[in-house]
C-alpha cells in the first residue's frame, strides 16, 4: 500500500509575513501533511485596474515571487 498524499492549503493566509509562511508549513508538516499549497497569482495579470479597490486587495494578498525560493527550499 502507498503511503496517502496529504495537501495543507495554505493560501493566503499568510498574511504577507513570510515568517508566519514558514511557520504554517512547520505546522502542516506536524500536522502530518505531505505538501503545501500557496495561492499563487500575480494581480496585474489576472485582476483588471479598472476595478482599483479588486485589484489593491488582490495585491495586497499576493505570495511575492521574490519568497518562492526560500518557501520551496523550506519545504524540503
Amino acid at each position: 500500500m502507498t503511503k496517502p498524499i496529504l495537501i495543507a492549503e495554505i493560501s493566503s493566509n499568510h498574511n504577507m509575513q513570510l515568517s508566519r509562511a514558514l511557520d504554517l508549513i512547520a505546522a502542516a508538516a506536524d500536522a502530518g501533511a505531505t505538501h503545501v499549497k500557496f495561492q499563487c497569482w500575480q494581480a496585474d495579470l489576472y485582476y483588471s485596474r479598472h476595478h482599483p479597490a479588486l485589484h489593491t486587495r488582490a495585491q495586497a494578498n499576493q505570495v511575492p515571487q521574490a519568497w518562492w525560493h526560500t518557501l520551496a527550499v523550506h519545504c524540503q
